[in-house]
């Protein structure tokens, strides 16, 4: 117990304690500088992961883009008259509206009416006054 004790108290053991205490807080600093360095590399792929998946959805959205795009143009060359190379014009205006204006027989009904409404809806646009346009939006929107 004596030869411990002599042991404990000698400068050799307390210098060699006081060394492997060094060691123990250089290899600590070592480590938490270490783990900081991975801490930043994983950091910085999972930004580059982030960013290649922004990147792959916004080609997919594009590429979406451009297929609608190639589709509509492929629908409005289908729709150009083959002389002229314009869009062919549609006739939006209601058959019930071409029937009853059939059927009134070239009659002039009073300006405003519901009649005449029926009578400027089958009536083409470029023939309307500025008169007729003014009653049209006034009386039969």
């Amino acid at each position: 117990m004596n030869k411990l004790l002599s042991i404990l108290n000698s400068k050799y053991f307390l210098s060699t304690v006081i060394g492997l205490s060094i060691l123990v807080i250089i290899t600590g600093v070592f480590m938490v500088k270490h783990a900081h360095e991975q801490a930043v590399v994983y950091a910085e792929q999972q930004k580059l992961i982030a960013d290649q998946k922004t990147n792959q959805e916004a080609d997919e959205t594009l590429e979406k883009l451009q297929a609608m795009a190639a589709q509509a143009e492929a629908e409005l060359n289908a729709s150009r008259s083959t002389q002229t190379g314009a869009p062919e014009k549609i006739d939006f205006t209601p058959e019930s509206a071409k029937e009853k204006v059939e059927k009134m027989q070239n009659k002039n009904p009073e300006s405003g009416s519901e009649d005449w409404c029926e009578v400027m809806m089958v009536k083409p646009d470029a023939e309307w006054t500025q008169e007729e346009q003014g009653v049209f939006a006034k009386n039969c929107l």
